[in-house]
């Protein structure tokens, strides 16, 4: 009986591949890095825009036979480089590679497939969130993981799967992003070890064809071998999939995150199971850290960290919080000029997200709504990067600090983030203080367009977020200090030159997650708002904004209104970078 060919349709999960016709992954702005093969942090440096890996093999694990529904499959690969590939995109040789040293990696991948038929959906592996978001979840049992090894013990073994992770670890991340393209045939059937002699009995396999795009989220990079690769950085990792193995020996095991797994494929690879082993042919490109990209933010409600399913952005709840300040004042009472200290509080509310699409212009990479509710500071709303925000409005420069997070929080490259740029206000109802030194707070008609509309200000305004865990929110207790952190990272930015450099320049201090996050010895999530004096905004014949810089200059004069302090409720919670935003 002759079979017919079986075409299985979107995403295999990273570089695993049942699959079939899928829309590629967008390109990402790469570029070479130097490669330092010595450790000496530049010193010995070549410039490389990838690695060309050797081939090996790729294993899902419990795979066979697949069942129509929704499952659960894990993938794990390896190989070592075999050269580098030059800034032309040629071969390069890193000289003394696979004689005195060897680099390799190894990776791993849970994620959940839909199956109805010869179809396979995946989407994610969280089954409660949507597509695109981080493959990995927290409180998941699955290994997602990418694991680079320099090893002087040149003994890596694509047969006996040995040699991989045994080296020194140089750089490690998480794959965010997938998708594959595969035509599986089950007739006629090969030798699945067709690379000279047979070292597997026997064995047999259907035959494939296909190949895989991934991104992989860098979340450690030792600079003494990568001096231009932060984390955060994504390395685009593309690879071909074919069946039998008549490049290389098949894997008879392969590592874990934790140890190894053997390759349990029956006597038919793709029909006996439970496991399905693939040969690869992998290669990879470098795209570093652009400044902002680096982590992603959302806020809001108690119950919804702010987080909406629907498009991963925010969900529009709010956060509450309340500032409260003394100023000493003098004034008469009952006809003598008293002086005394009087304490004024501002009562708030702030929701929104940076670092992430939204899916909404004219600001599609954050937005912030600050709504100031009573308090010597009036009755108003802030916005930045909105929907209902006036065009010209955006989150400007972004920056994350503080690597790790802290228990019970998402898992997460930093622990901290700061964003600015242009914001405008809206529903003023009381002006309060904010044009104490002038006409700084004004509002814009957001009806029409630039040329005919009621233009108010612009304002300048800075945010500071600290993710202190999980709740992040409850009665601060007593040893969290004031300030938060007491990072500023535009501290060195007076309103004119590059906001990128200044950022490089700004103050970060680290805190500690205090034990086990609970509310009786931890410290709510912190949050600070700075807006400063704005001035009315100019726009070009086409409506973009022409006088960015008079607004930004606006901070040599400092704010006109300063918010910060601990939640007292609601969440702010810091991500990875998701598939969402890779878009």
């Amino acid at each position: 009986m002759k079979h017919p060919n079986y075409t299985m349709s979107l995403l295999a999960a990273a570089l695993f591949g049942l699959s079939g016709a899928a829309s590629a992954l967008e390109p990402l702005q790469t570029t070479s890095i130097t490669f330092d093969p010595k450790g000496t942090g530049g010193d010995n440096g070549i410039e490389i825009a990838g690695f060309d890996w050797a081939v090996n093999s790729l294993l899902t694990v419990d795979s066979i036979p697949l069942s129509n529904g929704t499952t659960t499959l894990q993938s794990y690969a390896h190989t070592a480089v075999q050269a580098a590939i030059d800034p032309d995109g040629n071969p390069m040789i890193i000289p003394n590679l696979n004689a005195d040293f060897e680099i390799a990696h190894i990776a791993g991948l849970k994620y959940v497939a839909t199956v109805s038929g010869t179809n396979v959906l995946v989407n994610t592996i969280c089954p409660d969130q949507p597509p695109l978001s981080p493959l990995y979840c927290e409180n998941d049992d699955g290994d997602n993981f990418f694991r680079l090894y320099i090893d002087t013990n040149v003994n890596s073994d694509t047969l006996s799967g040995d040699g991989y992770a045994d080296g020194k670890l140089i750089l490690e991340g998480s794959l965010v992003t997938a998708n594959s393209n595969n035509s599986i045939s089950l007739s006629p059937l090969e030798k699945l070890d067709s690379f000279g002699p047979d070292n597997w009995g026997g064995t047999t396999t259907v035959t494939e064809t296909g190949s895989q795009q991934v991104n992989i989220l860098v979340s450690f990079a030792d600079p003494a071998y990568f001096p231009d690769l932060k984390p955060s950085s994504i390395i685009p990792y593309s690879t071909e999939t074919v069946l039998s193995f008549k490049q290389t020996n098949p894997s008879m095991k392969l590592d874990t995150s934790t140890g190894f797994v053997s390759s349990t494929v029956g006597t038919i690879n793709g029909m006996v199971g439970p496991d399905y082993l693939e040969q690869t042919d992998p290669n990879n490109t470098f795209s570093p850290q652009q400044p902002g990209l680096g982590c992603r933010v959302t806020g809001g409600g108690n119950d919804t960290y702010g987080l909406n399913p629907t498009f991963v952005g925010w969900d529009g709840s709010m956060a509450d919080g309340s500032y409260s300040y003394t100023q000493t004042i003098t004034k008469k009472v009952k006809g003598k000029l008293v002086t005394q200290d009087v304490t004024f509080v501002n009562d708030y509310s702030v929701g929104g997200q940076a670092g992430a699409n939204t899916a909404l212009q004219p600001q599609p990479k954050g937005e912030l709504e600050h709504v100031n509710h009573s308090g010597p500071a009036g009755q108003w709303a802030f916005h930045m990067g909105t929907a209902s925000a006036p065009p010209g409005t955006e989150i400007d420069v972004i920056q994350c600090s503080d690597p790790g997070w802290c228990k019970q929080a998402r898992p997460a490259p930093s622990k901290q983030i700061d964003f600015a740029g242009i914001g405008a206000f809206s529903n003023i109802i009381d002006i309060g203080n904010l044009n104490a030194t002038g006409t700084c707070a004004t509002l814009t008609d957001t009806k029409g367009n630039p040329k005919d509309r009621t233009l108010g200000t612009y304002n300048w305004a800075e945010v500071h977020i600290e993710d202190h865990g999980e709740p992040g929110s409850y009665p601060t207790p007593a040893g969290c200090s004031v300030t938060g952190s007491g990072t500023d990272a535009f501290s060195a930015y007076n309103g004119t030159g590059s906001r990128v450099d200044a950022v490089a320049s700004g103050t970060y201090n680290p805190f500690v997650c205090k034990t086990d996050n609970d509310p009786a010895t931890g410290c709510p999530d912190f949050y600070r708002i700075r807006i400063y004096c704005g001035v009315s905004p100019t726009f070009d014949a086409d409506g973009n904004l022409t006088n960015f810089d008079a607004i930004a200059a606006k901070k040599a004069s400092g704010p006109i209104y300063e918010v910060y302090g601990y939640m007292d409720g609601g969440n702010w919670q810091i991500h990875p970078l998701t598939g969402f935003d890779l878009h």
